[in-house]
């Protein structure tokens, strides 16, 4: 479950180059 905390805290700081949000259901600011 650490894997994921740090994958929210990644998209918080400003979102992945990747599309992860698809999966949490929200997109971050900054991110597409």
């Amino acid at each position: 479950m650490n894997a994921f905390l740090e994958l929210l805290a990644a998209m918080l700081s400003g979102g992945q180059t990747t599309s992860p949000t698809s999966i949490v259901g929200w997109r971050p600011p900054g991110g597409n």
